[in-house]
């Protein structure tokens, strides 16, 4: 299951995230470039663990970040951004009808808080504090940074 769930930084820039544990476009990218990525990261078709991109991609599937604890956020982006939207459900996109798509008829859910509807006038700057606390902790790319 991959789904992506969108929200609002403090600046107001989009944060783009996938539920498993790695994107399937990172995922395409490790497999056109011959790369192998960590074991855990997804099964092949016959259900083991691989490290090979092309044989997830082939009838396998990406692991839900977190283990059993993330398992649970899967699911629950995919009521939002599927059965909610009408969209599919990540089990049924087939890519092959659509050559050169990433994302073929998939839901997408935008979720916008708006702070000062809820009059907190701190929040931008907590939240700047906050960002600041966990960059000094040594956290080099946050959520809606560049890569």
């Amino acid at each position: 299951m991959s789904n992506s769930v969108t929200t609002l930084s403090n600046r107001g820039l989009p944060i783009d995230f996938a539920t498993s544990s790695m994107s399937n476009g990172d995922l395409r990218i490790a497999a056109r470039e011959g790369h192998s990525i960590p074991m855990g990261t997804g099964i092949d078709a016959s259900g083991a663990l691989s490290d090979s991109p092309s044989d997830i991609l082939n009838g396998g599937a990406l692991l839900p970040f977190g283990g059993h604890k993330g398992a649970a956020v899967s699911p629950m982006v995919e009521v939002l951004a599927s059965a909610l939207t009408g969209g599919q459900f990540s089990a049924q996109v087939d890519f092959s009808g659509h050559p050169g798509a990433e994302t073929p008829k998939t839901g997408q859910i935008v979720i916008v808080i708006d702070p000062a509807r809820g009059n907190n006038a701190a929040f931008s700057s907590r939240v700047a504090k906050l960002i600041d606390v966990i960059r000094q902790a040594g956290q080099p790319r946050l959520p809606s940074d560049r890569r």
